[in-house]
């Protein structure tokens, strides 16, 4: 059942992901003009066309996102270059648990130490990335140490929330050892 109706069709649709048959959704509706409409022709959800979505790059926060993403990438992939690890089965007690000596650490350091021209693919990527941004004429030098600053905050808040669910599973014990969800 879906109640009310949602204003756009991706939401319509989201709602009958999990509806094994479309026929069996149920849909009240409200006597104002969409809701009208909609029972009008039920099938605008299926026959609309999605606006293709549209990315502000006057949000600070959303570009510094994806420069952080983007030199983040970069830096696994030297990391992990020596390493046996797959980089699509990383995890963040990985990353985050060997404080001092462990990944996070060693990102601060390298993206806080950053020399210009040390990546020339990744400056030019960066360089694509924040043109026409709020970020456009930073240089790739100041990005990646921000994205070294910024991740500072990251480990300080995982630290934190594992810290204190560490402390909640040691105030409950280990718990009756042959129960399934104890052992997944």
């Amino acid at each position: 059942m879906c109640l009310p109706i949602p204003p756009i069709t991706c939401n319509v649709l989201g709602e009958l992901v999990g509806v094994r048959n479309p026929l069996d959704a149920v849909t009240l509706c409200k006597s104002n003009p969409h809701d009208l409409n909609v029972f009008a022709n039920t099938r605008w959800a299926f026959e609309a066309k999605l606006p293709a979505p549209v990315v502000s790059l006057n949000s600070g926060i959303i570009v510094q996102r994806h420069v952080n993403s983007m030199v983040l990438a970069q830096f696994l992939s030297d990391l992990l270059k020596s390493s046996v690890k797959d980089m699509s089965k990383l995890t963040c007690g990985w990353f985050f648990e060997q404080d001092d000596q462990g990944p996070v650490a060693r990102y601060i350091s390298w993206s806080q130490a950053y020399i210009a021209g040390a990546h020339a693919r990744l400056e030019a990527g960066l360089g694509r990335l924040v043109r026409h941004s709020v970020f456009e004429g930073q240089g790739a030098e100041r990005l990646i140490r921000q994205s070294g600053t910024e991740m500072l905050t990251v480990r300080e808040r995982w630290n934190s929330e594992w810290n204190a669910l560490m402390e909640q599973e040691r105030a409950v014990g280990p718990g009756n050892t042959t129960d399934p969800a104890v052992r997944a």
